[in-house]
């Protein structure tokens, strides 16, 4: 399977594919983070300062339905971030 990872996100929330409201640091501007992503307020919001598989894992875990907008946005995508979500869908 070929991932691409030069993937440009646009018009939509990378996350979870709701509306383009705000860019979002993947790893947290305050622990250095210089690369963004187009996000929604929401998933801006919940994931704050958090690692992205350490929010991935939260959302999976304790808010079933944005999890599954998640899962629904990345099924059959094949960039670095769906490889991600993936990655954190089955590693039970």
């Amino acid at each position: 399977m070929h991932i691409d990872y030069d993937y440009i996100f646009v018009d939509e929330c990378s996350y979870c594919g709701g509306p383009y409201e705000c860019d979002d640091h993947v790893r947290a501007y305050s622990k250095g983070g210089v690369f963004t992503i187009p996000c929604c307020d929401e998933c801006n919001l919940n994931k704050y300062n958090k690692g992205l598989k350490t929010w991935l894992r939260e959302v999976r875990d304790y808010w079933p339905e944005k999890w599954d907008e998640i899962v629904g946005h990345h099924y059959r995508r094949r960039n670095w971030l769906s490889q991600i979500v993936h990655d954190v869908q089955y590693e039970y």
